[in-house]
């Protein structure tokens, strides 16, 4: 990898050119610094799919049951999108705001989290003493100055709350590449929803992958300490918008071919994926070629769409193709094998087609549509292919949320991984000890 893909997937790299076909945006200045190489250890595990095992497989590696847990019926049921619900999404705001030094500096600060100053609206409450607890400690901490003060970010803080106004009254924020999405867990709401700039700054402040935004950019690229290393950062605040998770796929691209679809939320399963699975990878593949394909500059790359309704599908962000992108239900050392290596992530059209034509399917026209969006393209190779559509369509194949981690403490991340070895050690000797002291006590205990 190298620092140009990095750069082609960042926000205002890419926007400008595919904005008719993702959500709508305006652009202010952005500030431009230098990028400070730090490192991080931070690594996003790639998913595992689940293949049922006596299932014929027709290159979509999945398979159809019914859940055995209890879900939202109304996500798992085919979407009734509305005209006006989608002229709203492809109408959907968004402002980009510039990050300043004093910003920057605040969000790379591994300190004391203290939001800004004035970025959450005044709280008037009085705090009563509690149970057997002396008040003049606390009197005696404020005089002594323990109270830890907010930076002072007036000029940016105003900006994102007029932005956020602008919008609506609720944002969805991210940098030039990631979006806050680990720190979730310590929004109140528990999502990425944002109302004020304390929330936004919360979730930027907390989040590992943000931080990996500003300190390690670069971390995987091959010829970091040969290119430039200029990055102008910026703020993206996209109008909220509740969006269904089962409509939202992650598409891998390797040497210009669109190799495989994978289902992006896998902590769930939703069975109108696989009712309507043909025409998801359809429409997919048609969007890919119409507005995608021969624009974007690079010839490895990852994209995530949504598609709420037939023919209607959406872009929503682009993703270096790499270990630090979730890979989800496909493995990075599936990925990125060849062909000859036996990488087997796609089936020949043909073969293909003949399944098609065995599948019970309400719309005939189907079958017409593949065979001359997908056969009669301009490829040179014999073998080319469709992408392999993967999904998770039983309850045995739903996998852990990836971001559940990081709202647990590093200890207890450390214990379990075996991450850091001594901790386990010293928590062994510690129980070793408390046994011990029991064992005394209980032995001078007369009878």
């Amino acid at each position: 990898m190298k620092i140009r893909d990095v750069m082609s997937c960042s926000f205002p790299a890419w926007y400008d050119k595919f904005k008719k076909c993702s959500i709508k945006s305006e652009s202010v200045a952005v500030t431009g610094l230098e990028y400070d190489a730090q490192s991080d250890t931070e690594r996003n595990d790639a998913g595992r799919v689940y293949y049922e095992e006596n299932e014929p497989q027709i290159g979509m590696g999945s398979y159809m049951f019914e859940p055995e847990y209890e879900v939202d019926e109304q996500v798992l049921a085919e979407p009734e999108i509305q005209q006006e619900d989608l002229a709203l999404l492809q109408n959907m705001d968004c402002l980009v705001v510039p990050l300043t030094p004093e910003v920057l500096t605040y969000l790379q600060d591994d300190g004391t989290l203290v939001l800004p100053e004035g970025s959450q609206p005044e709280l008037t409450y009085e705090r009563g003493p509690m149970p057997d607890e002396p008040t003049q400690d606390w009197d005696h901490c404020e005089a002594s100055g323990c109270v830890v003060e907010g930076p002072k970010l007036e000029d940016f803080t105003n900006k994102i709350r007029d932005a956020i106004t602008k919008l609506g009254g609720s944002v969805f924020p991210k940098l030039n590449w990631s979006a806050p999405k680990d720190a979730s867990w310590i929004a109140f709401n528990n999502s990425l929803r944002c109302g004020t700039p304390g929330d936004v700054f919360l979730l930027l402040k907390s989040s590992s992958f943000v931080t990996h935004d500003l300190t390690a950019p670069f971390e995987d690229c091959n010829d970091s300490g040969e290119a430039d290393s200029h990055v102008d950062y910026c703020l993206v605040l996209r109008h909220w918008m509740d969006i269904n998770p089962a409509y939202e796929f992650r598409c891998f691209v390797k040497e210009k071919e669109l190799v495989g679809i994978s289902q992006r939320d896998v902590s769930q399963s939703y069975s109108c994926i696989g009712g309507d699975r043909t025409n998801i990878r359809s429409d997919i593949i048609s969007f890919w070629r119409e507005n995608i394909e021969n624009r974007f500059p690079l010839q490895n790359y990852v994209f995530d769409v949504y598609r709420p309704a037939k023919d209607h599908v959406l872009l929503l962000d682009f993703n270096t193709f790499g270990e630090r992108t979730e890979g989800l239900l496909f493995s990075w050392s599936e990925l990125q094998q060849t062909e000859d290596e036996g990488r087997g992530l796609s089936r020949i059209i043909e073969d293909e087609l003949n399944e098609m034509r065995i599948e019970d399917t309400e719309d005939s026209n189907m079958l017409h549509y593949n065979e001359r969006n997908l056969t009669n393209s301009n490829r040179n190779t014999p073998r080319d292919a469709l992408p392999e559509f993967r999904f998770i369509a039983d309850a045995t194949g739903v996998q852990p949320s990836p971001y559940m981690q990081y709202g647990l403490p590093v200890d207890i991340i450390d214990l379990t991984t075996g991450q850091d070895p001594q901790k386990l050690i010293d928590l062994l000797q510690m129980k070793i000890q408390n046994e011990a002291d029991e064992s005394s006590e209980d032995e001078e205990v007369p009878s």
